[in-house]
Parts: C-alpha cells; sequence; structure tokens
C-alpha cells in the first residue's frame, strides 16, 4: 500500500511541508503503487481544459516492473503526460522510458543534487512557458477561476496580471473583455470605493449610499477629492514653474552675422568685418543692427558676449537699444577706465 499520501493543492507552502515529512517505508521501490495513486487523484480532481502530468522520481529499479509499466500505461491512455526521473546508478533507463510518454521525457542524473541543478529545465519540460511560443501574448491562469486573472507576457516572462473591474480575460482574443458581472476583487487591490468626484468642482464628490443611490457632499475646507484615497484630502499648491532662459539671438560670428538660433532675426551689418577664425572686427562706426527685438525681450533678459579690447581713449558703445527712430533707454558703454550701463525706465527715471 502507499505510505503517505498527499492530496492536490494550490498552496505551495503546504506541500513543500507535506515533503519534508514523508516516511520512508523501507519496503523497496514500489513504483506501481505511486503510479496508480496518482491515477486515483486526477480522476477525483481532474480540472477540464488543464493538461495533466505527472513526474515520477526514483533511485531504483521497480521491485515489479511489469505492474510499472501497465500503471503507466493506464496514465498515458489517461491522457496524463508522464515523465520519469531516474537518480543514482541503481535505475534502470529501459524501465524509465517505459514510464514517459516518449523516449524524450525520461531523464536520468547521477545523484539528487544534480537533480537540484536541474529542476528549473525540469519544470520548463513539464510545464512549458507558453510566452516562448509563438503568437501568445496573454494566457488563462488555470489555477484561480478568479475571472479576471491572467498571464500577460513579457518577453519570455509571464506576469500575473488583473482585468480591469468589469472585464474578464478571454483566451480566444487573449485580452480583456467587457464582462458588467466580473467584478471581484483581484490581486492586492484594497476595497471598491464608494465615492466618485463631481463634475463640478475638485471640493465636491457624490457618495453611493444604499437605498439613496449617488449623495453629493462637500469636503471640509482646505481640502478636495482625491480618487486615490477615495476621500478628500490637504490640497497643496503647486510650486510656481521654473524660469527657463532661452536663446533669443546667437550670433557665433563663424561666417556671417546669421542668427543661429532658430528664430530667424535679421541682423544688419553696418561695417562689421568678419574673419574666417570666428571673430568680428569693429572699427571706427561699424556696428550689428537687430531691428524690433525689444519687443521679444521682456522684463528679463540677459545678454552675454565676448570681445577684446583695442587700447583707446575714446568712449565706446557695446550695446543700446536706441536707433534713428527710438529714444535710447539702455546702454553699455566703457571708455579707458570703467565700463558704464545706463538703463532708463518708462517714467525717464534713470540708473
Amino acid at each position: 500500500s502507499v505510505a503517505f499520501s498527499v492530496p492536490l493543492s494550490y498552496d505551495p507552502v503546504y506541500l513543500k511541508d507535506q515533503a519534508s515529512i514523508m516516511p520512508h517505508p523501507r519496503e523497496g521501490t514500489n513504483t506501481h503503487l505511486g503510479i496508480e495513486e496518482m491515477i486515483d487523484m486526477f480522476k477525483k480532481d481532474k480540472r477540464d481544459g488543464v493538461p495533466m502530468a505527472g513526474v515520477v522520481v526514483t533511485d531504483g529499479i521497480s521491485k515489479e516492473k511489469e505492474k510499472t509499466l501497465l500503471q503507466s500505461r493506464l496514465a498515458r491512455d489517461l491522457g496524463i503526460n508522464m515523465f520519469s526521473v531516474g537518480v543514482g546508478r541503481y535505475t534502470e533507463e529501459e524501465e524509465l522510458r517505459g514510464i514517459a510518454s516518449n523516449p524524450d521525457q525520461a531523464i536520468k542524473v547521477e545523484s539528487f543534487d544534480e537533480l537540484l541543478k536541474i529542476l528549473s529545465e525540469l519544470v520548463q519540460l513539464v510545464c512549458p512557458n507558453k510566452c516562448m511560443m509563438p503568437g501568445v501574448v496573454a494566457y488563462p491562469n488555470d489555477v484561480s477561476k478568479n475571472c479576471r486573472l491572467y498571464w500577460k507576457c513579457e518577453g519570455e516572462e509571464s506576469k500575473l496580471t488583473c482585468c480591469p473591474r468589469g472585464f474578464s480575460f478571454s483566451a480566444p482574443v487573449q485580452s480583456c473583455i467587457p464582462d458588467p458581472k466580473c467584478v471581484e476583487p483581484c490581486g492586492d487591490e484594497g476595497p471598491i470605493c464608494n465615492k466618485r468626484p463631481s463634475v463640478y468642482q475638485p471640493t465636491i464628490y457624490e457618495e453611493l449610499i444604499e437605498g439613496y443611490g449617488w449623495v453629493q457632499r462637500s469636503c471640509p475646507p482646505g481640502t478636495a477629492y482625491d480618487r486615490v484615497t477615495c476621500g478628500c484630502t490637504i490640497t497643496q499648491t503647486p510650486p510656481p514653474p521654473k524660469r527657463v532662459c532661452r536663446v533669443l539671438v546667437h550670433i557665433p560670428f563663424d561666417i556671417d552675422c546669421v542668427d543661429t538660433s532658430g528664430n530667424g532675426f535679421l541682423i544688419k551689418n553696418h561695417g562689421v568685418k568678419f574673419t574666417r577664425t570666428g571673430l568680428a572686427l569693429f572699427e571706427g562706426k561699424a556696428k550689428l543692427v537687430i531691428p524690433n527685438i525689444q519687443r521679444y525681450l521682456g522684463s528679463n533678459f540677459l545678454v552675454k558676449m565676448r570681445y577684446k579690447e583695442f587700447p583707446s581713449f575714446e568712449t565706446q558703445g557695446l550695446l543700446s537699444n536706441g536707433d534713428c527712430y527710438t529714444p535710447m533707454t539702455l546702454q553699455l558703454i566703457k571708455d579707458s577706465i570703467r565700463h558704464t550701463y545706463k538703463i532708463e525706465n518708462s517714467y525717464r527715471q534713470r540708473t
């Protein structure tokens, strides 16, 4: 008789605990009794649409080889995909092949340590990774009866995933489809929220009350309804947007006085000479004029320029915003001693 039997279970912790306390009957290798017990389990607890697989692990030749081969054939006739694993030198390859559904499913290893090393390969052989099959992007979770739960393929990995509430997984289309009856909790979801935001303003929400339907409520002052917490939370003032300094005009002087900022400003050249090394020579009254740029400057702007001074006792103008038709309100000038900045506001006040 079978010395110890563990019922089929979805609980891996329970199965490991039961395996750790299995007694050894010391009655020899009665492989046929184990296969017979497996057949009875499948007959009682077989699930429709779920493949059946049986793995026989033995470290010796069966005491009754003919009965072992008979039970193996009965298992295969029942539709059980049989695998055999022989551990150690006291197993027989012919018997292992007779147990397995095909010779490729008969495995022989030298020790249990070696079996441990190939365990993941054995699991993949017994339960193939469907995500490695062509065209498979998702497949049902056959273990659970939750209509929302399914396996989603991420590369060659299977990730347990839940359909949204009101949707169930459909194997033919490998996707979630509308199903109003499929609303059971799934995964680590919390309780269903009985509140929803109002369409009028964030400080008002609606609560579903049994017998009354959706009732409008107001959040306390300083709070607003939050979908995530399913309640009113303290509102926080968003930080002011960070100022970004964007380039308005860029003149590198590499070929000509051309604006390379992408804004396409017209630059008028009055006597400025250019070299092929990225330099511009301003002599006498030479200048560059950018018409109408003032309207784009705003209240804050930054001017960067790099230049080499030539010895001179005369006052030189570096930057100004005036021309023949517009009075000057901004000047950057230098003489032989200092640089001078002059700014005039709309009230004719000067700095």
